[in-house]
């Protein structure tokens, strides 16, 4: 599945997944800049949560709340909180605090979810951050994917240990 208005041609992506207790990375794919978001990531997910450590929940923002998504991850056991995407025929019901979409569904807001949003911002939004700053991760030298795949795995290596050496101080 492409991305919608995405260049292609010479462009990567690293999707990671990140630890919400200290930002460790726990896993890097790199595909092609035009491959949906959604497809390397729950492959990622799965193979994190059955060979690193069990998850209990995941936050992604928007591009990753898809219904296959939902259906996946519900299948594993594992919470899935995600940027809702802008739609406009929600309606919210003022006296319950819950939006109800279009087939009646109640969508809730709850503190888990918030949470859990707050976390993604922190750890995974902060861990991009500072790999594009710190680790030259917005240009590569090299050309190819397994070169592009090379450079995201040594920059989350380098983190996570800068990570581990703080937090064990």
């Amino acid at each position: 599945m492409k991305r919608p208005g995405k260049p292609s041609g010479f462009y990567y992506l690293s999707h990671q997944t990140t630890g919400s207790d200290h930002g460790i990375i726990t896993a890097v794919t790199v595909t092609p800049g035009d491959v949906h978001d959604s497809r390397p990531s729950l492959e990622q997910l799965e193979y994190v949560h059955k060979n690193v450590v069990p998850l209990e929940g995941a936050a992604a923002d928007s591009a990753y709340d898809i219904p296959l998504a939902h259906r996946a991850l519900e299948e594993l056991g594992i919470d899935f909180f995600a940027v809702a995407q802008p739609v406009h025929d929600r309606t919210k019901d003022e006296q319950r605090d819950v939006y109800l979409c279009p087939n009646g569904k109640e969508l809730r807001w709850e503190p888990e979810y918030r949470e859990a949003l707050k976390q993604r911002q922190i750890w995974c939004e902060g861990t991009f951050a500072a790999q594009k700053w710190g680790h030259n991760l917005t240009r590569l030298l090299r050309r190819g994917l397994e070169a592009a795949e090379d450079h995201c795995l040594l920059s989350a290596a380098a983190l996570n240990l800068k990570r581990m050496i703080k937090h064990s101080v």
